[in-house]
């Protein structure tokens, strides 16, 4: 089982922080993901809704043609490694053989979604993304993902206002953030991290903010979803064995 990770803007440093995230593996199951960052001419940041298409339209040149390694149909899951509502996603699902595919926010929310009203993971749930550009966006995709009998489950969404580019620089105040606004603000303290950029620092910002604030990092739960749709799939193609 072959998976494709790719962000979907030009930096490489944002490719990093997910593989970092995601080094280790995931799972029991046998695969192999592989890591891709947008072509150059993509935007080296995602910040609106101009640059996601802008990202998505130089992105197809390469998932949508067949003679490239990382044509889509090449691969039994694919994980666009964005926060956002990205475009790619439904530009995958509308073709024919288009595998599961899912960007990083649904997955957590659905993650979430599991969990009741005690434990380490609990509500209120909350999301920290980069920049207060995302606010708006996010807690408009989190109503049209989570059930009304679940919405008071979750808080406003909080910007730390740091670039996604330089988050190593930003540990500090990213977990002073979350301290002071998703906990102490909004009393959530179950957390996504709501960036590409945050996922490979989530065990530095676990060990600064107080013990009673679970991060979730979105780039694994992603992974598992797909793996979890592309073996229920098989199965149902009669391709048990094609999974090991």
């Amino acid at each position: 089982m072959k998976i494709l990770v790719i962000n979907p803007n030009s930096s490489a440093s944002m490719t990093n922080s997910v593989a970092k995230a995601l080094s280790g593996g995931t799972n029991d199951i046998m695969y192999d993901i592989v890591f891709a960052t947008g072509p150059k001419d993509s935007p080296s940041e995602i910040s609106d809704e101009r640059t996601a298409v802008q990202s998505a339209e130089s992105c197809w040149k390469l998932l949508g043609d067949s003679r490239s390694p990382l044509f889509y149909a090449n691969y039994q899951g694919i994980v666009i490694a964005c926060f956002s509502d990205h475009p790619l996603v439904r530009k995958i699902q509308e073709q024919e053989s288009g595998p599961p595919v899912c960007s990083l926010l649904s997955p957590s929310v659905l993650y979430l979604d599991l969990f009741g009203g005690v434990g380490k993971i609990s509500p209120p749930f909350s999301i920290i993304t980069s920049s207060k550009e995302w606010v708006r966006p996010l807690d408009l995709s989190l109503s049209g993902i989570v059930g009304p009998e679940r919405r008071g489950d979750w808080r406003p969404t909080v910007a730390a206002q740091v670039n996604p580019l330089g988050l190593t620089g930003e540990v500090d105040h990213v977990a002073n953030v979350i301290r002071d606004e998703n906990l102490g603000v909004h009393g959530s303290g179950t957390v996504i991290l709501g960036c590409a950029g945050y996922c490979g620092i989530r065990d530095q910002l676990q060990a600064l903010v107080p013990s009673e604030v679970t991060l979730v990092e979105p780039c694994r739960i992603a992974v598992e979803f797909v793996l979890a749709a592309a073996r229920v799939s098989d199965k149902n193609d009669g391709k048990i064995d094609s999974l090991q």
